[in-house]
């Protein structure tokens, strides 16, 4: 019995599968992120103004603005694929997981210090820094990438 047995060809088809997972993924997250932003924003323009103080609500839109960053990161991640393919899935991750850190700490401390007093974690607010961090690595790994790539 002849068997066809190409572990290069498995390997290619798996990793050309993974690629189009991460991308339509980050594709999705940037789409959701962006939506989200919007929606934020519109809610602290208009109902949080009036709720929070100046100094809470300016913490409020610098958690939005860095989502609105990291989504139309996120979309445009699929974009220079071809110059990124060994770390599409570590940009993606770093990105997404930074953002939620990152944002979702400033808004949970600031909807918490303003509307809700729920006693969150000690350690919430050191989440903001490293979310930080996290999305500079993930621009850092992009820039890597960009300048190792053969591709002009």
């Amino acid at each position: 019995m002849l068997t066809l047995d190409f572990p290069e060809l498995q390997l290619f088809f798996t990793f050309t599968f993974m690629m189009r997972s991460i991308k339509k993924k980050a594709l999705l997250a940037g789409t959701i992120l962006g939506i989200l932003a919007i929606v934020l924003g519109a809610f602290a323009a208009h109902r949080l103004k009036v709720l929070f103080s100046v100094e809470a609500l300016e913490s409020f839109k610098t958690g939005v603005s860095y989502q609105q960053f990291i989504a139309l990161f996120l979309l445009v991640i699929p974009v220079v694929e071809h110059q990124i393919k060994r770390s599409l899935g570590i940009v993606y991750r770093l990105s997404l997981l930074g953002v939620i850190l990152f944002s979702g700490s400033i808004y949970c401390l600031n909807m918490n210090s303003q509307l809700w007093h729920f006693n969150f974690p000690f350690f919430l607010p050191l989440l903001t820094p490293i979310g930080g961090l996290l999305m500079i690595a993930a621009f850092v790994t992009l820039l890597i990438q960009i300048i190792k790539s053969n591709s002009n």
